[in-house]
């Protein structure tokens, strides 16, 4: 027998809300939950990670900026021969053509010197980039770059309402 109060959890800002049905949820809640309600990975699936430092230098280089008060974003369109990828069981080394966007999230010890508020920030940011992008796969030939600038730790719907200020502001909204 179901409990008279269940625990759902909303994949795009994590926050927990109590209620006696799922008919009850708020409208935001259910607006980010799934389907089913069930919790969603905080990382951002491999597919949809961006590393190496040619990727990186990739980007400051070549890629667009677009300033915030909290973050910057930047953009370049990907170069799969780039990405930093092991080889694969049949030998193979060349990339793999990603269904997705590629993102990296850089928070420096300038915005918080506490690793736990940095670690929350950036699983934050991770989760509300994948619930925006992972399903778009018109923009998978871009990579982006999402940097905290200093004093950023501020309230977690700021930070993302300004992430898709920038994302909208980029051409990246889906």
């Amino acid at each position: 027998s179901a409990s008279a109060s269940q625990v759902f959890v909303c994949a795009c800002v994590r926050t927990r809300v109590a209620v006696s049905s799922a008919a009850a949820a708020s409208a935001d809640v259910r607006a980010c939950l799934s389907d089913q309600f069930s919790t969603a990975s905080m990382v951002l699936p491999a597919s949809m990670r961006l590393r190496g430092h040619r990727c990186f230098d990739h980007l400051h280089r070549q890629g667009q900026r677009y300033h915030g008060t909290l973050m910057v974003l930047l953009r370049a369109s990907a170069i799969p021969a780039l990405l930093n990828q092991s080889a694969s069981p049949s030998g193979d080394r060349s990339p793999s053509r990603s269904p997705a966007c590629r993102v990296a999230v850089v928070i420096s010890t300038k915005v918080s010197k506490r690793s736990v508020v940095r670690n929350r920030l950036r699983r934050t940011l991770h989760d509300h980039l994948r619930c925006r992008l992972e399903h778009a796969p018109e923009h998978a030939s871009q990579w982006l770059l999402l940097s905290l600038k200093p004093g950023a730790d501020a309230q977690d719907h700021l930070l993302l309402e300004e992430c898709d200020r920038l994302l909208v502001q980029a051409g990246l909204k889906p």
